[in-house]
């Protein structure tokens, strides 16, 4: 993916099992200036990662994955060093899908049908807030959100 036709080189990182999800956000991210990389699973993912090095990332990353699960996919790039921002998006808006997301480090989560505006607001603001923490503006990560809703 060419950085520089992409707004200051940044990338979505868009991991979901659904083909018209991937190409609506693969579009959508396009349509805002941003990059846009779309993988199938977990495990195409990690057989051939995106390098990070020269352009910041968000992975907006399902929870529920065939094989590796979003979070144990999480978990794997935390372990690997990766410390790019993570933002869930869901099907399960249930107690044990919750939890298990609260013990990540992510930035967001959103319940599926995603509201797309508010996504966007999230990403700009995770995307602004890494540019931030490059350039050495703010120390601390990306802070926790949610969009799930309530029972």
């Amino acid at each position: 993916m060419n950085g520089e036709d992409s707004k200051r080189g940044q990338t979505l990182f868009v991991v979901d099992d659904d083909p018209a999800i991937r190409r609506a956000l693969f579009r959508l991210a396009r349509a805002m200036g941003y990059g846009a990389e779309t993988y199938g699973s977990a495990e195409e993912f990690l057989a051939d990662p995106p390098s990070t090095d020269a352009k910041p990332g968000c992975i907006l990353l399902d929870v529920s994955l065939p094989g590796l699960s979003g979070p144990e996919l999480h978990k794997q790039l935390r372990e690997d060093g990766w410390d790019v921002p993570v933002i869930y998006v869901t099907a399960h808006d249930d107690p044990i899908t919750r939890a298990t997301i609260e013990q990540t480090d992510a930035a967001a989560t959103f319940a599926k049908p995603i509201e797309v505006a508010a996504l966007l607001d999230m990403i700009g603001d995770v995307f602004e807030r890494s540019n931030r923490v490059e350039s050495n503006e703010i120390p601390e990560p990306a802070g926790r959100g949610t969009d799930m809703g309530t029972d």
